[in-house]
C-alpha cells in the first residue's frame, strides 16, 4: 500500500435490490427478529453495501444472540446464505459478519476478502435501538 486508504469497489445496490434483500432477511429462519432488524439497519447504514460499517452490542443489549444469528444467516449449514446473496446481488465484497467476546459482539458489514471479518477501517456506529426496533417487514 502507498499509505492511501483503500476504498471498497462494490456496485451500489438499487432500491429494488435492497428491498428484496431486506425481504429475504426477514424470511430467514436462522435468526430472531431483533437480529434481522440489526442486519437491515447496518445494511442501510452501509449505503447500499458500498461502505464498511460496524456496531458493538453489549451482552445486555443482546450482543451474543445477535452474533449467533448473523453467523447463522451466513453459515453454509443453514438456509439463508446471506453473504452469497449479497455477492449475487452485485456487492462483490461486502456482507454482514459478526464476532463475539465476553463483553458483547461486533456486527459489521466489511470487505471480508481484504480484512477477513475484522475491519479496522469500518466506520464505528452507535446503535440507535429505537430506529432498529422500528424496522418493519417488507411484504410481497
Amino acid at each position: 500500500m502507498d499509505g492511501k486508504k483503500s476504498t471498497v469497489r462494490s456496485r451500489r445496490l438499487n432500491a429494488m435490490q435492497l428491498t428484496y434483500l431486506e425481504s429475504f432477511i426477514w424470511r430467514s429462519e436462522n435468526a430472531d427478529d431483533f437480529t434481522k432488524q440489526c442486519v437491515i439497519w447496518l445494511i442501510r447504514q452501509s449505503r447500499g453495501l458500498t461502505r464498511e460499517v460496524k456496531m458493538f452490542l453489549q451482552l445486555e443489549d443482546g450482543g451474543q444472540k445477535v452474533a449467533h444469528g448473523v453467523h447463522g444467516m451466513n453459515s453454509l449449514s443453514c438456509t439463508t446464505h446471506l453473504g452469497e446473496l449479497c455477492r449475487l446481488a452485485g456487492s462483490v465484497r461486502l456482507a454482514p459478519h459478526s464476532g463475539s467476546s465476553n463483553a458483547g459482539a461486533v456486527i459489521s458489514v466489511v470487505d471480508y476478502r481484504k480484512n477477513g471479518t475484522n475491519s479496522q477501517e469500518a466506520k464505528q456506529l452507535k446503535p440507535d435501538f429505537d430506529e432498529i426496533r422500528a424496522i418493519k417487514i417488507h411484504k410481497f
